[in-house]
């Protein structure tokens, strides 16, 4: 096992168990072969039992029973199995104990009577002691292997302890599906209840409408018939009013001829009262009344016949399909019938009223979606928008990187070209330094600015400081066309007036987006242009030349340059130090600072090389 030290013998089975040794001190050398099986193992009973192995194999030929009582019983038969075999190996263990001790025994007794003899080694008491070193060194790789195979073993049994984990967690998994699945099937099923619920009620509103409609058409027949009914009543009338009038006309006509004869001649004989109040128009105008009515009323019996004829051919149907003859039953039918269909018109009135809520409700959401839908269009279009400039700044951005990778890569191929020259420079700097200390100065050197930079050092800045630093400190022997205009020194006044300054071009409505009228200037045409301005300056105000007293003038640079090889060019060597007038010495801390402004003239261009870093 892992942090024990394995040991062990192979059994009769022909296979090694490793078992954990008890804690403690071996008191012989021995000890190691006792194996403890008292002491409980940290993952469970282990084996390399071939039984082990086998699970899935026998799992695939197994019988009837569940698959947990084979389990059950697969885990009884390999305890017993581990404690047989654990039994035989404390057996073997114990024996090979007992062998080990009284091979000790002999040995030790051999040993002393060796001694006790001066029995001297033979060569082949050699033999025997080489093959007891292979016998330990085999029986050392032994151990090792049973500790390789003791780690593999517990590998394994992780693993199956993972698997069954797995396994755990998949029964979960497959558990929470089905129940997921089930309750799907549940609300498939209530729904498709709704849906067939919501058919139903669709077709007993569609029948309720039909029967609506059918009412509606029935009352609208009998409006009708009324309204015809009427119009023929109205004409009747309006007829018998002018036979009444005409009626009326011919009695006063008639009247008046008899009032006329009366007075005429009077009458000799007696008239009876009804007689005399018989009036003829009169009498036939209520006979043609008496006819109207009683054809109107022919009409109604008529129609009360044929309703009789129809409800008795009604009440015979009835009968003879369900076999009822009281007429009371079968109206408490109707009845019943009539309040059901009144229900039902209830209903459908609610139904009406529902629906017209939920289409209400479904024109709400409709508007909702419509809106939703613009939205999403007007963001997504939105977005495009956003993506389509990010990508046009990313692509922008790409072929800036691009470009400033390629001054980069021409900078840095500048570098990697000039940095052997510069680094040759340096060395022969440090090395004629102190030579041409002790010919140009007496007494003491004066001090560096700038230490020596390592020759390993990445940035060439202090390898070109250290040679400007060199270089000036040897300024009396530089050329005097080589030498820079002393810049006007500044008197310690303050801050220069606004006339000092310099005027730049101005303009009244330029601004922070457009610039008129100032065009941008590439780095050649500004390196151009610093140049031109410190030629002015020098042709302005030429540098103090420094003359010898032999006419000579000595180039630094060119004594301090290295030997350009394959040239055939040798250093020159440097001339003896005079002393240059006043006049003539210009300050190291005014060279420098013209070396600075001609730097910041250049702006970001690539500095040229000057005479002082030939």
């Amino acid at each position: 096992w892992p942090g024990a030290s394995p040991g062990g013998r192979k059994g009769r089975g022909g296979a090694g168990v490793a078992m954990p040794l008890p804690q403690g001190t071996m008191k012989s050398p021995n000890d190691s072969l006792m194996q403890s099986t008292t002491l409980p193992s940290s993952s469970g009973p282990r084996s390399i039992d071939a039984s082990l192995f086998d699970l899935r194999e026998t799992s695939s030929h197994m019988g009837g029973g569940s698959f947990g009582s084979y389990l059950a019983w697969h885990k009884g038969m390999m305890h017993n199995t581990i404690k047989d075999t654990t039994r035989k190996l404390e057996l073997e263990q114990r024996r090979l104990y007992k062998v080990d001790k009284d091979l000790q025994a002999a040995e030790l007794e051999y040993n002393q009577k060796r001694q006790k003899y001066k029995i001297f080694q033979t060569p082949q008491e050699d033999v025997v002691m080489q093959k007891a070193s292979e016998v330990a060194q085999l029986e050392r790789h032994l151990e090792r292997a049973i500790a390789q195979l003791n780690q593999g073993a517990a590998d394994n049994e992780e693993l199956r302890e993972q698997i069954d984990q797995l396994r755990k967690e998949r029964k979960v998994l497959n558990t929470v599906f089905k129940t997921l699945e089930r309750g799907i099937a549940r609300s498939g099923k209530a729904l498709t209840e709704l849906v067939t619920h919501i058919g139903e009620d669709r077709n007993s509103r569609d029948e309720a409408l039909q029967k609506t409609s059918a009412l509606a058409k029935a009352l609208e027949l009998q409006r009708r018939k009324f309204h015809k009914g009427t119009n023929k009543l109205k004409q009747a009338i309006v007829e018998e009013g002018a036979v009444q009038r005409e009626q009326e006309r011919s009695e006063r006509d008639r009247t008046r001829d008899i009032s006329a004869a009366k007075r005429n001649k009077s009458r000799t004989y007696m008239i009876a009262d009804e007689e005399e109040a018989f009036s003829e128009p009169v009498v036939k105008r209520r006979i043609l009344k008496l006819s109207f009515l009683n054809a109107i009323q022919r009409r109604h019996i008529k129609q009360h016949h044929k309703n009789i004829e129809v409800f008795e051919q009604a009440f015979a149907t009835i009968k003879s399909s369900t076999g009822i003859s009281d007429i009371e039953e079968i109206v408490k039918i109707f009845i019943s019938l009539e309040q059901r269909n009144f229900s039902l018109l209830t209903y459908v009135n609610q139904l009406n009223r529902d629906i017209e809520s939920i289409e209400i409700l479904n024109k709400e959401l409709q508007n909702q979606l419509n809106d939703h839908k613009n939205q999403e269009i007007r963001s997504a279009s939105a977005r495009q928008t956003a993506l389509s400039e990010v990508a046009q700044q990313i692509d922008q951005t790409a072929v800036a990187t691009k470009d400033k990778n390629g001054i980069i890569d021409d900078a840095s191929a500048v570098l990697e070209e000039v940095r052997p020259r510069i680094n040759n420079i340096v060395a022969n700097l440090k090395q004629e330094l102190p030579r041409l200390f002790s010919q140009a100065f007496d007494g003491e050197f004066p001090a560096m600015k700038f230490a020596p930079p390592d020759e390993q050092e990445e940035n060439l800045n202090n390898h070109l400081n250290f040679i400007m630093d060199a270089v000036l400190q040897f300024k009396v022997g530089i050329a005097s066309h080589a030498q820079m205009a002393q810049p006007p020194q500044i008197k310690p006044g303050g801050a220069p007036r606004p006339t000092d300054l310099p005027s730049a071009p101005f303009h009244a409505d330029d601004s922070d987006d457009e610039e008129a009228g100032v065009a941008v200037m590439s780095r050649k045409d500004l390196r151009d242009k610093a140049k031109e301005a410190v030629m002015k300056k020098l042709k302005k105000k030429p540098g103090a030349q420094i003359k010898h007293p032999d006419g000579a003038r000595g180039d630094l640079a060119d004594e301090l340059s290295p030997p350009l090889e394959g040239s055939g060019l040798s250093r020159k060597e440097p001339p003896m130090r005079r002393e240059p007038p006043a006049s003539s010495v210009t300050s190291k801390d005014s060279l420098s600072q013209a070396n600075e402004s001609s730097n910041s003239v250049g702006g970001g261009a690539q500095r040229e090389p000057s005479v002082y870093e030939d």
